[in-house]
This record gives C-alpha cells, sequence and structure tokens, in this order.
C-alpha cells in the first residue's frame, strides 16, 4: 500500500475518534479534569483548567494535521540523527516516518475508538502513547539501518536532544505570540489581581 492511502487510513479513524467523542461521548477525554483538585475561588487555577481543557479539545479535533505536520519534523529529525548513513535519503526518510507514525495512528486510535466510553482508559492509553511511539520508532530504525542495541540507544538520545530543543523553540514561540498578540497575560494579571 502506499504511504499516502496507508496515512489516509489513519486520518480517517482519527476523524471517526473526533467524531465519536463530539456527538456521542463528550466527556470521554475529561479523565485527568475531573482528577486534579482545584480551588474554585482560584481564578487562576480556574483559567488553567480551562486552557488545558480548550488546548486538549483543539488538539483532538485538528488531530490529522497535526499528524501532517509532525511528519516534516520527524523526517528531519531522522535524517540529521542519521546523518553518517547515507542509504536514505530526506524524501525516504519522510516515507519511513510516514509508515511507522501511520501505523501507531492507526493502533492509537483503534484503542481509543474501543475505550472510548471509558475516559480513564483514554487517559492511560494517551500516556503510554509516547513511550510506545519512542519504542516502535526505535524498532524501526534499528532494523532499517541494522543498528546495534547500544547504537539505537544512542541515536535516541541524539533525537530526544534534538527535538527537545525544537520543542522548547515551539514553546518559546508560542509564549511569545501569547504575550504580544492576545491578551492571555492580561486575563492572567487580572485574574492575580482579583487575588490581592
Amino acid at each position: 500500500m502506499n504511504p499516502i492511502s496507508y496515512f489516509t487510513i489513519a486520518v480517517f479513524l482519527g476523524g471517526l475518534f473526533f467524531f465519536l467523542v463530539q456527538k456521542f461521548f463528550p466527556t470521554a477525554m475529561d479523565f485527568q479534569f475531573t482528577q486534579m483538585t482545584s480551588d474554585k475561588s482560584d481564578p487562576s487555577q480556574q483559567m488553567g483548567l480551562e486552557f488545558g481543557k480548550k488546548f486538549q479539545d483543539i488538539t483532538v479535533e485538528y488531530q490529522s494535521l497535526f499528524y501532517l505536520a509532525m511528519l516534516p519534523f520527524l523526517s528531519l529529525i531522522s535524517r540529521v540523527v542519521f546523518y553518517n548513513k547515507k542509504q536514505f535519503n530526506l524524501s525516504e526518510h519522510f516515507v519511513i516516518n510516514m509508515y511507522a507514525y501511520t501505523q501507531m495512528s492507526i493502533l492509537v486510535n483503534i484503542l481509543y475508538i474501543a475505550s472510548i466510553w471509558n475516559s480513564q482508559w483514554i487517559y492511560y492509553l494517551s500516556m503510554s502513547n509516547v513511550i510506545t511511539l519512542v519504542l516502535y520508532f526505535s524498532y524501526v530504525y534499528k532494523k532499517a539501518f541494522q543498528l546495534s542495541f547500544k547504537q539505537i540507544l544512542l541515536k535516541l538520545l541524539l533525537f530526544l536532544v534534538i527535538f527537545g530543543i525544537l520543542f522548547l523553540g515551539i514553546i518559546i514561540c508560542a509564549v511569545i505570540y501569547l504575550a504580544f498578540f492576545t491578551d492571555t497575560f492580561k486575563n492572567l494579571k487580572d485574574a492575580q489581581a482579583m487575588l490581592y
């Protein structure tokens, strides 16, 4: 199966999960918010919970766009990590990442759909998703490049460092955007002023 068709299956399952959550199980993703103890009189905690819920809703709604946006980053990072392995060029890294990411997305979305009635299971699945993704990508690259356990561990550490730096850069850009182009921090100052 070509990678685009395979990716379309993952996007369809992500869309199906979103549709089911929106129409039939609106509290399916709320487990972590029900477990947080918050002081109802503290506006900053309320704002933090609302922001977390809104962020989660956006990521679920635009899940397919996030799938698509992650692929170039993963491909570029994997090409940098495997700079000394010249057997695959950047476009081949893109195809490897597309297949691996799609495989994991299909698996995760099927598990989400199967456990949609239990928000606690979805929460634990989402928490274990990152670890499973890292292990699966490590397996894929170990097989693709015939790496030893030590080599894949070193490449994984390098990947995590590069990904962490990129992630930190994205967070800094988001904070700058929120600070200068929205009223988010103004609302936070107003909430703090109400406390004192």
